[in-house]
């Protein structure tokens, strides 16, 4: 018999009409499923769907609901204990299962009675997979110990294209991963470089770029309006930074970690230009996504203009157009309204 089924594209629950609400509520703000926009076609029927990489559920509005309080859909969790203490503390109603030969699972009802079933997961992956052990192992014995060091951290950087960012991809269906994000700003650095100084190096910039974001690897994104992680950035990445580029020999590892701390600083020309593009790429992006991250940490356009400060600093001119967006994504109510400002220095 031939294998036809190759995955599960999304999960389909019901909701009584008029419950976008209560289900954002649940799917994003409890279980941290960001929402995304619906085809046109499709929005028209009410519902709302919520993605993030290959986790889809899918809200549709059904007149005659009825809460599937049996058939269920099942999703995986990093740390049980900890999911049941954050349900608790937004007034969910966990009900824990034990299981005498297995881990314990958590059911949580949504907010219109449909079953939700929630397993511990393998979690993040911590060693390096049997192929990159190869590719080091191989690159030792034909080039010697220095070339599979550079292997064994070249190996590493595959891991950054799953690091999720908060930020989506313009159509607003994903979030965008960390290598496509350096990829985009460095890119950005080089259409946009005769908005530069005389006196910056674009080729110091461009690398700059590509090792700003390296530490995500280990430390994650930490998004800029996301307050509750902020005061642990630093330490996270700093741990991150002593781990990858200490993959690399010792003058490799040294030169790429001190462009990794240039840009950190931001004190040199190309440290400031670089920034630039850091702060307009996931602007562009949130504007594309109709403000969706915005929304979703609850921004104003004040707090998205301090943000941006470090753009009309160092290239007056995008400062102007970013300035002229902002008030647009206010205008069209993709962006809370806040006093005016300026980002021009």
């Amino acid at each position: 018999m031939r294998v036809l089924l190759d995955g599960i594209d999304h999960v389909q629950l019901a909701m009584p009409p008029g419950g976008e609400e209560l289900a954002t509520f649940f799917y994003e703000e409890v279980l941290g499923v960001p929402r995304v926009p619906k085809p046109p076609h499709l929005a028209i029927r009410g519902g709302c769907w919520f993605e993030r990489g290959t986790l889809r559920i899918h809200v549709g509005v059904q007149e005659d609901f009825v809460p599937a309080t049996k058939a269920h859909p099942a999703f995986t969790v990093v740390d049980l204990d900890r999911m049941e203490t954050w349900l608790l503390d937004r007034g969910m109603t966990p009900r824990r299962e034990r299981d005498p030969i297995g881990p314990d699972t958590l059911y949580v009802d949504d907010p219109f009675g449909n079953r939700i079933e929630l397993r511990p997961g393998r979690g993040p992956v911590e060693e390096p997979s049997e192929s990159t052990d190869v590719v080091v192992e191989v690159a030792a014995e034909t080039l010697g110990e220095r070339f599979a060091s550079q292997m064994a951290f070249v190996q590493e950087l595959d891991r950054l294209k799953s690091v999720e960012r908060q930020s989506f991809v313009l159509d607003g269906l994903r979030r965008e991963n960390t290598a496509e994000h350096s990829w985009h700003v460095a890119m950005l650095a080089v259409v946009l470089a005769d908005h530069a100084d005389a006196d910056v190096d674009i080729a110091r910039v461009l690398v700059l770029l590509l090792v700003h974001d390296i530490v995500e690897i280990d430390a994650g994104d930490t998004g800029i309006h996301d307050r509750d992680h902020a005061e642990s950035k630093s330490e996270r990445e700093l741990v991150a930074a002593d781990r990858l580029f200490g993959l690399l020999p010792d003058d490799l590892g040294s030169m790429v970690r001190a462009a990794w701390e240039e840009y950190e600083a931001a004190e040199t020309p190309e440290g400031r230009f670089a920034r630039v593009f850091d702060r307009l790429a996931p602007f562009l992006l949130n504007f594309g996504a109709d403000g969706m991250p915005w929304r979703r940490w609850g921004v104003t356009s004040v707090q998205v203009r301090s943000v941006l400060e470090p753009i009309g600093a160092s290239a007056p001119d995008l400062g102007r157009f970013v300035d002229a967006m902002i008030d647009r994504a206010v205008a069209d109510g993709h962006l809370i309204d806040g006093s005016s400002g300026i980002i021009l220095p």
